[in-house]
């Protein structure tokens, strides 16, 4: 059914919004009428954070209309303020989950906003200030987004606390009916905060959450995130120049920044040895709700603004000076020691180069910008060794003792630079020899004399025993006279013929045939689950080498394992029926988060998976 009329949208205005004020105009009795007219089913949600089906939606309106599902997600949901904080696989699927999908709560769970621990909004909220404007500049209020943020007590602009409506979001009967703020509003509706204790963070979250919704932010993946996050906390001296975090002097110090108090009202309290903050700063693993990566860039001192134009550091990408030197032989290695970089371009990419020159005459060339703490201690290229470096080179070179590898090791080079170095100092294009022919002869004399000692003090000793006994003369002599070293050794010893004992398959197949049949069905009984797997299997009877080396000699085995073995997506089908059932049994939440949250599933999981979770949740609704 085509719509004929409908509202414009408005500035900041919830999808949700924009609805209830065409049921007010049109006057829908009904509430499934209107989702039936603009959905194209009854059954549909008046979900007023995540709206899904808005496909159908869009090819209702007027094809000159304008209106996209992309816009909508874009302009009137709370989604882009999500989105930088997701894996880009997941934003992607949210987004086309919220365009064609027919079941909304599997946004929720593919955000984990269930799991979060952050409560969402339990009623809509609007601010009297802005409702006076709306009815000015638009002739009547609406549902701003910005408002319904968790965590926000404040509007952005006019820095006065929202208010709290009586339409509670979360309540059965207000699932399918999408109410307008001009139908029920009263100044009298409570304030979520006091006007005395509104707090500059309260201020900030508003704006920066306000800030975020406006944007179109990149997507950058939780990893360099983390990584972000961490370069900051170096800055602070919370982590060390390798980024190591120090977890307690930050969670403390991050503590003392809010208090706790502060932290407990925003559901982001911080307890426990893996709780959400250092969660954030460790190998990331899953998505944390945006509250607290905005309450983290507070800690940090820094904005948004700041943090999301691009992957370096601002306007530095390459960090703040001074600089390390990353030349070996100078005293300053690895030390702040260079006070400026000379930033180009790459001829060829235009990608950002850093040129940095310590003043021991060592320069060195890295292409940025800059996105780990790791990275500052990298070079792309060397420019020049500097006289420092050559010295240490030609000390090195005078020491009998220092070999062309251990030189290279030492001045942070490959050895093939050592002797290109070497030759040049030495004005001619071979290396200069270390000793002259009488000194190794010496030395040549010397090594075979303790061999010689070695073997004559053991003569039963085999080849191999010798080279364990006399192991750095062995190694000197099989590098520098290998041909006296082979005709003096021990002469080789014969192999010993195998031994003819074979083993019986067929037997060797029926026991463990016997053992696998009463492993597999202790696993698929175990609690907590576990995967039915070869290797599980393997470990359980106690020839888990035999199972992965020679399993196609035991077809018994072989053909029982197959026939139980789980997939990944079996596991966790077996692990939501025994989640759905002991919830059941306990007669607890059944919501399709409560099943997932009890059976352990980490986003990600197919949908064959998400198919039998509801099918589950709703089976005796």
């Amino acid at each position: 059914m085509a719509i004929d009329t409908f509202p414009e949208f408005q500035r900041d205005e919830l999808f949700y919004s924009v609805i209830s004020r065409h049921k007010v105009r049109l006057g829908y009795q009904d509430p499934k009428d209107i989702t039936e007219d603009l959905f194209g089913s009854r059954t549909a949600a008046a979900t007023y954070d995540f709206p899904c089906r808005l496909r159908r939606f869009c090819k209702r309106l007027p094809k000159d209309a304008g209106i996209t599902p992309s816009s909508i997600i874009k302009d009137n949901t709370l989604f882009p303020i999500y989105e930088p904080f997701l894996a880009k696989a997941r934003a992607k699927d949210i987004r086309k989950k919220m365009a064609c999908s027919d079941f909304g709560g599997a946004i929720h769970n593919a955000l984990g906003v269930m799991a979060s621990g952050v409560r969402g909004v339990n009623a809509l909220r609007c601010c009297p200030e802005c409702v006076d404007e709306d009815r000015v500049e638009c002739g009547e209020a609406y549902w701003h987004r910005s408002h319904q943020f968790p965590g926000v007590a404040v509007c952005h602009k006019h820095k006065v606390p929202l208010l709290e409506s009586h339409i509670r979001v979360t309540s059965r009967q207000n699932k399918m009916n999408f109410q307008a703020l001009e139908k029920g509003y009263d100044r009298e509706w409570r304030e979520l905060a006091s006007g005395n204790s509104l707090s500059l963070t309260d201020v900030w979250i508003a704006e920066k959450v306000h800030w975020i919704l406006g944007q179109e932010l990149p997507i950058w993946g939780l990893g360099v995130l983390r990584k972000k996050y961490v370069a900051h906390l170096i800055r602070l001296g919370l982590a060390s120049p390798l980024g190591r975090v120090r977890q307690r002097e930050f969670e403390k110090e991050f503590v003392a920044a809010f208090g706790k108090s502060y932290l407990k009202e925003v559901w982001s309290d911080v307890e426990g040895e893996c709780n959400w903050l250092i969660a954030l700063v460790r190998k990331p693993r899953k998505a944390t709700h945006p509250l607290r990566h905005l309450l983290l860039m507070k800690f940090l001192g820094t904005e948004p603004e700041e943090f999301f134009p691009d992957c370096g550091f601002g306007n530095q990408p390459f960090g703040m000076p001074p600089f390390p030197c990353l030349n070996p032989a100078c005293r300053s290695y690895r030390k702040p020691a260079i006070e400026e970089v000379k930033i180009t371009r790459h001829t060829n990419s235009g990608a950002v180069v850093g040129n940095f020159e310590c003043e021991c005459g060592f320069a060195y060339a890295r292409t940025g910008p800059d996105t780990t703490a790791e990275d500052r201690f990298k070079r792309t290229r060397i420019i020049s060794m500097g006289s420092v470096w050559e010295k240490e080179l030609q000390r090195l070179d005078k020491d009998p003792s220092v070999g062309l590898r251990m030189k290279a090791r030492f001045l942070g080079v490959d050895p093939n630079t050592i002797v290109k170095y070497l030759a040049r100092l030495n004005g001619s294009g071979e290396i200069r020899s270390q000793k002259n022919d009488d000194e190794k002869g010496e030395r040549i004399a010397e090594y075979r004399s303790r061999l010689v000692s070695a073997i004559e003090e053991n003569p039963e000793k085999s080849r191999t025993e010798i080279r364990g006994i006399a192991k750095a003369d062995y190694i000197w002599l099989y590098r520098h006279d290998r041909e006296w070293l082979m005709d003096n050794l021990p002469p080789s010893m014969p192999r010993s013929k195998s031994s003819d004992n074979r083993v019986d398959w067929v037997k060797r197949d029926d026991d463990l045939f016997s053992r696998a049949k009463e492993a597999i069905p202790s696993l698929l009984i175990s609690t907590p689950p576990q995967r039915v797997t070869k290797g599980r299997v393997g470990q359980m009877i106690n020839s888990l080498a035999l199972l992965e080396k020679h399993l196609e000699k035991l077809p018994k085995t072989k053909q029982l394992i197959e026939r139980n073995e789980e997939t990944l997506e079996d596991y966790q089908l077996r692990r939501v029926r025994l989640a759905a059932r002991e919830l059941r049994t306990r007669g607890e939440n059944f919501a399709p988060w409560a099943i997932v949250r009890k059976a352990g599933l980490r986003p990600g999981y197919s949908k064959k998976v998400l198919r039998e979770i509801e099918r589950l949740a709703f089976a005796e609704v």
